[in-house]
């Protein structure tokens, strides 16, 4: 395969910003593909860019016509360093098993815009009315909370397969097979209890789940009845079938060669830090369940790339330049740049998840007492750090869980009437106070803190640090590697602060930021009255997803006064995509976490005409 090296023509990009700036004057794009040399150089110049790979004619259709053919392009900022499913270096399973292992369930595209319209699919979500079955073709749960027993079951779809790819002797070893219950219990067991699985760390419930085949097609899990519903989150998603003969004969899925799923796509290439290569699978077992193309075989995309970016400035070159197709996760100040320079691009608005909120030990002193935490909160000003680090864009109050419209019904506002205004006080700027209530605490005088951050956040970190002066707080700042910081806090070894981006919202029952030992307790609460909510929590979810949110609701004024962390006020993001791309009005998730994120090329189609007229 060949190399692809990314080169950044920084004075090219100086003169095309020039350029794009200066009155009707049109920055054209170009891509140049030099077989001799094994280069692709991306450029803001004077050429148009050609990607496409197929210029056989073709058939004029309606634009909104479904069409088959063609590559998606889009550009990650890291690179890939695991094909794993159970790979515990990285917050969640690598990213390409999205795309190359369909889960046991996921987000149903046809209740998103193609479809009813029920969801926007751009923010993860875990409504599980709003699940289709992948793997599953339908399953049950239940639960005795007597007995604390919980069951769910899976029935396995019949005809589904492993692609084949012949050129992969991984793939060959499979041989394009029939995926089987069996199968289904070996991953599931692989993604609980391999200490490698993120699953595994993070939901130490599930450790002991029993995993058994109990029909040809049907698979019984039997977990504790208060885990059951981190059970149906979590395994729905992660349960992405592997052959038990490929992990026999390599030990793991690290080396992208080894790669073998049911997914839409085949891992066909990877090269290092350039580029990830998927080929359409020839196989695939679903159909388009909505729109124009209902019925359709899917995919419609011959590949799938990845180029790999890590220079932010490139990458935001690439999409003005329709070198890639779609890009999210673009912030409040970029998208002002690509909507100046690139007018054509399509966007929508992303809600924000959640952001990294700042977490102190409340099972160490200072912060175990109460006061102490309410005073840091008061003396930091939220609404400032709103309008100068966010632009004036996003939430204010987002902790324990940002506002979703599917999850309304537990996300308590400062505005909601139901808002104590005790609670209100404690989220409002007030230096005074917070002085105030740190002398009735023992610190007159403040006294001395670390915060332990990646330098990525240090700007955030000197503004709080400024802040929290002003009321005797000396805060030292502890810059460390992301890996460092992710071991430190996921072991609880950092001393007093840390920052962890909040779990999404869908996974609101399991309460792992502020319930038990799993690694995303990182202020190490463990609250009497939070504990036993949640535990109730969870057992109203069986049978009653928003009865559950309205308990989760009524326990906010009591949790948002204990100040277990602080909120930081998180911007929206943007998602930026060519009209080229159709069947597409911004969705990224289909369903719960990261795991979901790559899946909506299934769907999508490309006008390649279009394209071409644009002048790419």
């Amino acid at each position: 395969m060949k190399k692809i090296i990314w080169i950044l023509l920084s004075c090219l990009m100086v003169i095309s910003l020039i350029l794009a700036s200066c009155g009707d004057e049109t920055t054209e794009k170009t891509t140049t593909d030099d077989d001799t040399d094994d280069v692709v150089r991306i450029t803001e110049s004077e050429t148009k860019l050609d990607t496409d790979e197929d210029d056989k004619e073709k058939p004029d259709l309606p634009s909104d016509q479904p069409r088959y053919g063609g590559t998606l392009h889009l550009a990650f900022g890291g690179d890939i360093t695991s094909f794993e499913l159970c790979y515990k270096g990285s917050p969640v399973p690598q990213p390409t098993i999205g795309v190359t292992n369909d889960p046991l369930w996921a987000g149903d595209w046809a209740k998103g815009p193609a479809g009813t319209g029920e969801t926007d699919w751009r923010m993860s979500e875990d409504v599980f009315a709003n699940k289709a079955g992948f793997i599953a073709e339908s399953w049950e749960w239940s639960a005795n909370f007597e007995t604390n027993e919980g069951t769910l079951i899976y029935h396995i779809r019949p005809g589904i397969h492993f692609a084949l790819n012949p050129d992969s002797e991984a793939s060959r070893l499979a041989n394009g097979r029939e995926i089987t219950a069996d199968d289904v219990v070996y991953t599931l067991d692989q993604i609980v209890r391999n200490p490698n699985s993120y699953t595994h760390a993070a939901a130490p419930a599930l450790r002991d789940a029993q995993i058994t085949k109990t029909g040809e097609w049907e698979v019984t899990v039997k977990v504790p009845a208060d885990a059951l519903t981190s059970a149906i989150s979590r395994l729905g998603i992660w349960g992405r079938p592997i052959p038990k003969e490929v992990i026999d004969r390599y030990g793991n899925l690290v080396d992208w060669r080894n790669s073998v799923g049911p997914g839409p796509f085949m891992l066909v290439d990877y090269v290092a830090g350039s580029a990830v290569t998927f080929d359409r699978n020839p196989n695939y077992w679903q159909k388009n369940p909505a729109g124009p193309g209902m019925g359709d075989e899917l995919p419609y995309l011959d590949h799938l790339k990845w180029f790999i970016i890590p220079d932010q400035s490139t990458r935001e070159a690439a999409i003005r330049t329709g070198k890639v197709d779609q890009m999210y996760l673009v912030g409040w100040e970029t998208a002002i740049t690509h909507r100046k320079m690139a007018p054509d691009l399509l966007e929508a608005e992303m809600p924000a998840e959640g952001g990294w909120h700042i977490k102190w030990r409340v099972d160490r002193e200072p912060f175990t007492d109460v006061r102490v935490r309410q005073a840091l909160i008061m003396a930091t000003d939220l609404e400032m750090i709103r309008d100068t680090l966010n632009g004036g864009l996003g939430q204010i109050m987002t902790w324990p869980f940002v506002y979703h419209p599917s999850y309304a019904d537990l996300y308590l506002g400062l505005d909601d009437p139901m808002c104590p205004e005790n609670v209100r006080e404690i989220y409002t700027y007030n230096p005074e106070k917070a002085r105030q209530l740190l002398a009735d605490a023992g610190h007159p005088n403040g006294f001395r803190t670390e915060a332990i951050l990646t330098s990525g956040e240090a700007d955030f970190y000197s503004v709080l640090a400024d802040m929290w002066s002003k009321v005797g707080v000396e805060l030292e700042l502890n810059v460390m590697e992301m890996g460092a910081l992710a071991g430190t806090l996921a072991t609880k070894n950092h001393k007093a602060i840390g920052a962890l981006g909040l779990s999404p919202v869908g996974t609101f029952f399991d309460a792992g930021d502020f319930t038990g030992t799993g690694i995303t307790n990182v202020s190490c609460v463990d609250d009497p009255l939070v504990n036993k909510t949640f535990e109730e929590v969870r057992k109203v979810m069986v049978t009653d997803q928003k009865a559950a949110m309205k308990l989760v609701k009524d326990l906010m004024p009591y949790f948002l006064e204990q100040a277990f962390a602080l909120p930081r006020p998180v911007a929206p993001s943007f998602n930026f995509w060519w009209p080229w791309v159709k069947n597409y009005t911004g969705e990224i998730y289909l369903g719960f976490g990261v795991g979901s994120a790559n899946y909506w090329p299934t769907y999508i189609w490309l006008d390649q005409d279009l394209k071409k007229s644009m002048g790419y």
